[in-house]
């Protein structure tokens, strides 16, 4: 059963891990460099494409290109390490929690995988998801990858979260 359960965890990864670089030749080939199109209202989700040379946010757009190689190489790490510590969390779980849980880290290193291996291949990374808030605040334009990390880590925050209530509850009987 839970080799059957690895196996299906890879082929998510490999599933998510398509469906972010799809998403990233589609734009890349159908939208010219800063392009955008209103999705859902005249400004509160648009598709604009942009390339990203830094991390998250830009931050370290400007760093030399070795420093941006060494962190692509360290995200590509990254997801390879939690895609091991996925699969081998799953031979140890004990229930649907945990099951829940390495399939957290499956989603994160799907998204560290994505947007690892395009910036060691391109030195940079495609976004083309972006937010604005009554046309004047406007949100860091992102891609399926950072959606994939982030699903992750509100997973394994809320698994904490219900955890504490589930242990405290349990202490005050």
């Amino acid at each position: 059963m839970k080799n059957k359960l690895i196996f299906y965890f890879l082929l998510i990864l490999i599933i998510l891990v398509g469906l972010d670089w799809y998403s990233k030749y589609y734009f890349d080939t159908n939208f010219n460099y800063g392009q955008s199109v209103s999705v859902i209202g005249e400004t509160f989700l648009r598709w604009t494409l942009i390339y990203n040379y830094g991390f998250s946010f830009s931050i370290g757009s400007s760093y030399p290109e070795l420093m941006r190689v060494l962190v692509g190489s360290f995200a590509t790490l990254v997801g390879v390490v939690l895609t091991v510590f996925a699969c081998s969390s799953v031979r140890s779980a004990q229930g649907l929690r945990d099951i829940i849980f390495s399939f957290a880290f499956v989603l994160i290193a799907a998204g560290a995988l994505g947007n690892g291996i395009e910036r060691l291949i391109y030195g940079r990374v495609i976004d083309f998801i972006h937010f604005t808030f009554a046309g004047k605040w406007s949100f860091a334009v992102f891609n399926v990858a950072d959606i994939w990390i982030n699903f992750g880590v509100y997973i394994i925050i809320l698994t904490y979260i219900v955890d504490f209530f589930r242990n405290r509850k349990q202490v005050t009987k």
